[in-house]
């Protein structure tokens, strides 16, 4: 275990801080008495074999796993994917659940096996990615016989289980048909602890349940019409925070820790990023891969399990924070945000801002009437497979109004049939997705006065409804009526997800 997170309560002497903007690096001094939200010290990961034994083998509200394969011909492991803003995994912790889930099921004679990947409206697999991560074994194993499949919550062939909040709910036909479902999930952040079972089923069902009139229940609902027609087993791996390589190490560690060479490592990346913005921040963040640590990893029936992961995900990254702040600043970093660009593009860089970091996960760390500070500069680029987020940001000219961004947008985006085979065939999000998300944040910017996005491209900031200002300071300046001349400030630190919660 590595230290737990802490707030430091910033002093004349404290040295500056290091942000993250984009795809940037910087150093800011905030004023006396700032309170600098540390999340857990990353660890180092080891072998997870001996736990996902022990999870399969002492299970939570279950028989062990061969035991619930006996007698049971067709099996179907489900890898689920959320496609969280982190950057990927050194080593793939799904790799070994499901290498063993498989040794379990050739010692029980299970002769029928599938590997159904599950993303929900997040990029599809393609081949090269279930390689990545479940490696060469499986890969060589199951794909060229046909027995990986990814979702597509768009397919004609989905097979009806059940009616939830006014529609049917449809699922891949292999799943249907699956006698036992093993279910392997990753928490590393804040999630609903059904979002994994959500996964498996269609579009329709998928607005419904996590669209902008959805019930706060809906999600639930959808699991409990999933598990009374599938026979369900989970496999939950909780990582802990990620350890960054040996060019971004000095991520990883609080300022006053640093050594020369950590300087001079953050040096170089800045002086990069400074000379070449685009190409430098491509060169420096091409093929990351980050260590990410075992929390715990627990095995059994599917609700116990994900209630207990989740327990144990918050318990790690909550952080107390002495008082509720005035201005909330959070960092929104570049590589935790797409694969295709560095700093990700201005929709994605609204959702981590506010859902993944700020007010949406944050609950009561900054007042109703307080600011939030969004780092990250907002250019207004979109890879090729995003055209349908490029789309949605263009139309937020007519309105912000998620109601009226529905009724104008969401229907024309989802029957786009340039969107939709961009969805199946090219890795890209289901167009719906950046619906979603752009909800969910807006949402969450209701929880704060105003978001000022510093160092941002004016334009772009414009179309949130935002503002944007060229520094800290300047922000600082813009709300100064509203906040204050000795406003409360918290900051979140680091590239890892953190839960502020204000003492009581």
């Amino acid at each position: 275990m590595g230290r737990p997170g802490f707030t430091l309560v910033t002093n004349d002497r404290t040295a500056p801080l290091l942000t993250f903007s984009g795809a940037g690096l910087g150093l800011e001094r905030f004023p006396a008495g700032t309170q600098v939200v540390y999340g857990a010290e990353p660890v180092v990961s080891g072998d997870p074999a001996s736990l996902v034994d022990q999870s399969l083998e002492t299970p939570v509200d279950s028989a062990p796993l061969e035991a619930r394969l006996a007698g049971v011909r067709r099996l179907v492991i489900v890898v689920a994917d959320h496609d969280r803003p982190r950057p990927p995994m050194r080593f793939d912790v799904r790799r070994t659940v499901v290498e063993r889930v498989l040794e379990t099921a050739a010692r029980a004679d299970v002769d029928d096996v599938r590997i159904i990947t599950a993303s929900g409206l997040a990029p599809r697999w393609s081949d090269r990615r279930v390689l990545d991560v479940l490696g060469e074994r499986i890969a060589s194993s199951f794909i060229p016989d046909g027995l990986v499949a990814s979702h597509d919550v768009t397919a004609a062939d989905l097979v009806t289980v059940g009616d939830v909040a006014g529609g049917p709910v449809r699922v891949h036909p292999h799943v249907a048909a699956a006698e036992l479902v093993v279910l392997v999930d990753v928490v590393d952040g804040p999630s609903h602890p059904d979002a994994a079972l959500a996964n498996l089923a269609d579009v329709e069902t998928l607005n419904r349940v996590r669209g902008l009139d959805a019930d706060e229940t809906a999600l639930e609902a959808l699991a409990d019409v999933l598990l009374a027609r599938l026979d369900v087993v989970g496999v939950a791996a909780v990582l802990s925070p990620p350890r960054l390589g040996r060019q971004l190490s000095f991520a990883n560690k609080r300022e006053w820790e640093w050594r020369l060479a950590d300087q001079l490592a953050l040096a170089g990346a800045r002086q990069v990023l400074a000379g070449l913005p685009r190409q430098g921040a491509d060169r420096l963040y091409r093929g990351i891969r980050a260590d990410h640590g075992l929390a715990d990893l627990i095995g059994g029936g599917w609700r116990e399990v994900s209630r207990q992961a989740r327990q144990v995900w918050t318990a790690a990254n909550t952080v107390s924070v002495p008082h509720p702040a005035d201005v909330l600043v959070a960092p929104v970093w570049g590589p935790l945000l797409g694969a295709d660009r560095p700093e990700g593009n201005p929709l994605r860089a609204f959702h981590h801002a506010l859902v993944d970091r700020g007010p949406g996960t944050s609950d009561g760390v900054v007042r109703r009437d307080g600011v939030l500070l969004a780092l990250h500069p907002l250019r207004p680029l979109f890879s090729q497979r995003e055209s349908a987020a490029a789309d949605l940001f263009a139309g937020l000219r007519d309105s912000v109004d998620p109601r009226d961004v529905r009724d104008r947008l969401e229907r024309r985006a989802i029957e786009d049939e340039w969107s939709t085979t961009l969805y199946r065939d090219h890795q890209a999000s289901h167009p719906l997705r950046h619906f979603h998300e752009f909800y969910r944040a807006s949402r969450a910017a209701s929880h704060v006065a105003e978001v000022i996005w510093v160092g941002a491209d004016r334009q772009s900031a414009v179309l949130l409804g935002h503002r944007a200002a060229t520094t800290c300071a300047d922000a600082m300046e813009m709300v100064a009526d509203r906040i204050g001349p000795a406003p409360r400030i918290t900051v979140l630190r680091g590239p890892g997800p953190v839960l502020p919660r204000v003492a009581t």
